[in-house]
């Protein structure tokens, strides 16, 4: 048996720091143990780290950087599909033992939202068979969420289940249309969904995607065990629950309850030496903050109004605790 660690970051975040401190997801990534345990017996812990859209260029100049980070269009699907194939190229097919747990903040949070209602549609496709997964994707997009019914073949892919889907402040694209039938249900494939959501965020840039429906068993899938949805919410703004300020107080205390959760359903194990170290203050501003005077502000603010956190009067208090 493998624990296998998906972890998608927020649009123009990486893990190596170097423009801004890493976000939770990184920290999250960094901190888990290469090993884990399962009924006493030790389990391997496999993680995959994908950075943020925008982090990557097409064109020699910042305009195509720019675009992909405003948009959240340009890099999404190539994030959705890396991950994708990071799971069918370590799961064991065989035992069918594996445990998935999905990470991510931001637009990235939305990658692993429509990765997750992507391998509650298709399973994992066997890696004889992955030539094929640009065909499926794109009828899953064209479906609307469906794929076209000759995929659905047991000698193709393999139904499976998804342990944990754990989101901070998910948001989406901006103008993109691609994968808008990806909204509030929490796909049927997952057995425990988290989030946690920014109390005192206004930019309308930055509406988070809330849960308002759990997920409906497939018969195909069997009668799946209730899901266990919880929504929180933290105090502060988008940077402050996901990370990525030089200040990281607030973003820690939403990695740790991530963490407390994740934990609680799983025996994902944690190096306690990493993650004290990944949540020890910074020694010294990033250039970013510098600039910029430690002051929680961007310039993407000057291209969106300010609103309110939508909607959050109207959350299912079924699925918000």
């Amino acid at each position: 048996m493998k624990r296998l660690f998906v972890c998608c970051d927020g649009t123009w975040k990486s893990a190596s720091g170097s423009i801004a401190p890493p976000t939770n997801v990184a920290r999250f990534a960094r901190s888990v143990d290469r090993h884990g345990m399962e009924s006493a017996q030790a389990v391997s812990q496999i993680v995959y780290y994908a950075g943020g859209v925008g982090t990557t260029s097409v064109l020699p100049v910042p305009v195509d950087y720019l675009y992909s980070g405003l948009t959240g269009e340009a890099g999404l699907e190539r994030n959705i599909l890396d991950a994708y194939c990071f799971l069918c190229n370590n799961f064991n097919f065989c035992s069918v033992k594996d445990e998935i747990i999905l990470v991510g903040f931001s637009r990235g949070a939305f990658a692993v939202r429509c990765l997750a209602s992507f391998i509650t549609e298709v399973g994992l496709i066997r890696r004889k068979h992955l030539s094929l997964l640009p065909n499926v994707f794109e009828s899953w997009c064209r479906g609307k969420g469906k794929i076209d019914p000759k995929y659905r073949d047991a000698a193709i892919s393999l139904p499976v289940r998804i342990k944990v889907l754990a989101e901070w402040d998910t948001v989406s694209a901006l103008w993109g249309q691609r994968f808008e039938f990806v909204q509030g249900e929490v796909p049927s494939a997952v057995d425990n969904a988290f989030m946690a959501i920014a109390l005192d965020e206004r930019r309308l840039s930055f509406q988070p995607m809330l849960w308002t429906k759990r997920g409906q068993p497939v018969e195909r899938w069997g009668r799946p065990g209730e899901q266990t949805v919880e929504q929180c919410l933290f105090t502060g703004h988008h940077g402050d629950i996901g990370g990525g300020n030089a200040d990281a107080g607030l973003s820690t205390i939403a990695l740790l309850w991530m963490i407390s959760r994740i934990q609680a359903v799983s025996h994902a194990a944690s190096d306690r030496g990493a993650l004290l170290q990944a949540i020890l203050p910074l020694p010294s501003s990033t250039l970013t903050d510098w600039i910029l005077g430690n002051r929680h502000f961007r310039y993407e603010n000057l291209l969106m109004s300010r609103g309110k956190t939508p909607r959050l009067s109207t959350i299912n208090t079924r699925l918000a605790y």
